[in-house]
């Protein structure tokens, strides 16, 4: 079994980060909202609780008439949620709720299979502040992460001969990145919350199920998903783009605090200044509503 810890080691490679944001945006909306994402069942409407038979008065003029007691109306039928299915086949129930609830345009970013399990995965290692590129449960863009010479250098230490400096271009994002995460970006800001926690506690159990198969410690999938948005609203939020420097073909911060901080926090710096804004506003949204939410392993 592939250690749930592997890391993505070539986050620093312009050609093979862009599908890494928009992941971590859907790894959130899928742990988060898995019901919105997920089978879409109905909830089971409220129990109707019976009207009691009304007790007549009595009588007291023998030519008035007796009323006739109430009616007991007799209770509707309660509505019998469909039961989740099993793990080891969700994948196809995913994609019939997807269809039957309009959502097929998000089909074309899920990967092919063990949607569920790849989630539960990629939000435990993000909860370590690791992006790992293999358990991804969706798709990104096709464009390529990219920076621009601000035409200024910086003197680094030389990457091939220790203990010697070299100069060396420095880069800043453009504006291209921040396009690319456009449609993740406004699909997170039209989440309804109310949707989202009632879903992710209706779900829960399957979640819980997957998380069980990792091993990883004996805390719940519920404390993991809290934990995986608290490494990305820790990152920093500089008022400018971070500078950058490459070696060879990646690009890595010029700032070395920048350079040591977790693979989140790094993706939420490389994003963009607006897209960091929005994104730190919904993801807190989303942690202080599932703080609140009530789980249960059944």
């Amino acid at each position: 079994m592939p250690n749930p810890e592997d890391r993505y080691t070539n986050e620093e490679d312009p050609s093979r980060v862009s599908p890494v944001l928009p992941f971590v945006v859907f790894v959130i909306l899928a742990a988060i909202g898995l019901g919105y994402f997920f089978f879409w069942h109905e909830r089971p409407s409220p129990d109707i609780d019976e009207i009691p038979v009304a007790t007549p008065a009595p009588t007291p003029v023998p030519a008035r008439p007796t009323p006739l007691p109430s009616a007991t109306p007799t209770p509707q039928p309660q509505a019998t949620p469909e039961p989740l299915p099993d793990l080891d086949s969700s994948d196809a129930p995913l994609r019939d709720k997807l269809n039957e609830r309009g959502l097929a345009d998000m089909l074309a970013y899920l990967t092919p299979e063990e949607v569920v399990r790849k989630t539960v995965r990629a939000v435990y290692n993000l909860s370590k502040g690791n992006v790992v590129q293999q358990y991804r449960p969706v798709q990104g863009p096709e464009s390529v992460f990219t920076a621009s010479a601000t035409g200024a250098t910086a003197t680094i230490e030389n990457p091939k001969k220790k203990g010697e400096k070299t100069e060396t271009a420095v880069y800043r994002l453009n504006s291209k990145n921040s396009e690319r995460y456009a449609l993740f970006i406004n699909l997170l800001r039209g989440l309804d919350r109310d949707v989202v926690v009632d879903l992710y506690q209706l779900y829960y159990p399957l979640l819980q199920q997957a998380y069980g198969e990792l091993g990883e410690g004996p805390e719940e999938f519920h404390t993991v998903v809290l934990q995986a948005l608290d490494s990305f609203l820790a990152a920093p939020r500089p008022a400018d783009e971070p500078l950058l420097i490459r070696t060879s073909v990646h690009y890595q911060f010029l700032k070395p605090e920048y350079q040591a901080l977790p693979a989140t926090q790094k993706l939420m710096l490389r994003m963009g200044k607006q897209n960091r804004r929005v994104l730190h506003e919904e993801l807190q949204s989303l942690r202080a509503a599932l703080a609140q939410a009530t789980v249960s392993e059944s």
